[in-house]
């Protein structure tokens, strides 16, 4: 059975399905176990990871259990599902940054406490500019007064 229909049967059923999912299902003879030693440690480890992270089903992602256990997917193709799915589809991502294996996200790049400490120095200059300006705004040379608005004087 294909990786399509089996996974048309399952959402026919009403199971949750995922690419990890989806491979387990795909590697298991009828009985339940595993068609090899090789893929039973492989299918436990993705079935750790989907447990650990409780991750949603809806969207494929390279940082998923599939893509945790395998790594960064090969060009023109995506594991678990199926063929002619590529990963700018998939992912919907445009560029190869999952081909190299680097995805950046919010949570991976939380500011260094040496950038926060550049943000706090530039606020504060800024913030002594604008109350420089404020006390001199009469005072503002010609050629620079069209940078500034300056409010009419009531």
């Amino acid at each position: 059975m294909s990786l399509a229909k089996r996974r048309a049967a399952m959402k026919a059923m009403g199971k949750a399905f995922d690419r990890g999912k989806m491979w387990t299902e795909t590697h298991k003879r009828k009985d339940g176990s595993y068609v090899t030693d090789e893929a039973r440690v492989i299918g436990e480890r993705i079935e750790e990871i989907r447990t650990e992270r409780a991750e949603s089903l809806d969207e494929p992602s390279p940082n998923d259990a599939l893509g945790i256990v395998f790594g960064p997917e090969h060009p023109g193709c995506v594991r678990g599902l199926g063929l002619g799915v590529v990963p700018t589809v998939a992912f919907k991502q445009t560029s190869g940054r999952y081909r190299r294996g680097y995805v950046g996200s919010s949570s991976t790049t939380a500011p260094t406490p040496a950038w926060q400490q550049e943000m706090t120095d530039v606020k504060s200059k800024l913030n002594a500019l604008i109350s420089l300006y404020e006390r001199n705004i009469e005072n503002i040379p010609e050629e620079f007064a069209h940078l500034f608005f300056i409010p009419p004087q009531v």
